[in-house]
């Protein structure tokens, strides 16, 4: 019981200091204060994992420091760039299927929610894809602009498939970031600098904690 109380005491905490929970793990992250690494394409953000558990010793508490990286280009960057490497719109669709599909997203609005991608729509467009909201029929680009003020600037974007609970949705693939490092990063020499911004000293660990 003590072990529980503890978990609800440290998300509220957490969430208290603006900091972001993503998924239902209890990591956190500051979302509003991303660290820059567009010298090798990417961003990071710090965060916290924390969570009690009974040992030998009583009730525990383990918290540490954890890091996200994720790229500064867009999915539909990254979808416009693989177009010239394609023979066919064919061709192209199908590769941006395969590197899409499964990979885990990042939403680029809100509350920065992670979605796994379960396909790449090329019918469906932001301006295509309509559903009621608040009692009114609004195109997906409509309802971007009013609530995120974020603006559609490619109105033919192809839309990411995601779950959502039971029931599945469209995300323009514009406002969203691959989360993780993708492997054309990850084999270049800027990753080894990027990495080294996550280790850190035992005694800065605890003045961040």
């Amino acid at each position: 019981m003590s072990q529980n109380l503890i978990n609800v005491i440290l998300k509220q905490a957490f969430r208290e200091t603006n900091l972001k929970q993503l998924g239902r793990s209890p990591r956190f992250f500051d979302v509003n204060n991303p660290v820059d690494l567009s010298h090798v394409g990417l961003k990071m953000w710090s965060g916290f994992k924390a969570s009690a558990f009974q040992s030998e010793m009583g009730c525990t508490l383990a918290v540490d420091n954890i890091f996200k990286f994720m790229t500064t280009k867009t999915c539909l960057e990254r979808i416009h760039e693989m177009r010239p490497a394609c023979h066919s719109a064919h061709q192209w669709q199908q590769a941006v299927k395969l590197e899409f599909s499964g990979r885990s997203i990042i939403a680029d609005w809100g509350n920065k929610r992670t979605y796994r991608v379960d396909d790449v729509d090329f019918e469906m467009t932001p301006m295509t894809y309509e559903f009621v909201w608040n009692g009114q029929t609004v195109k997906l680009a409509q309802y971007f602009q009013t609530v995120y003020n974020k603006v559609v600037s490619d109105p033919n974007q192809p839309c990411f498939l995601v779950k959502m609970g039971d029931q599945h949705h469209f995300l323009p693939s514009e406002f969203c970031l691959l989360d993780g490092v993708p492997d054309s990063i990850r084999k270049g020499a800027g990753m080894r600098d990027a990495l080294a911004m996550t280790r850190i000293s035992p005694a800065e660990k605890i003045r961040q904690i």
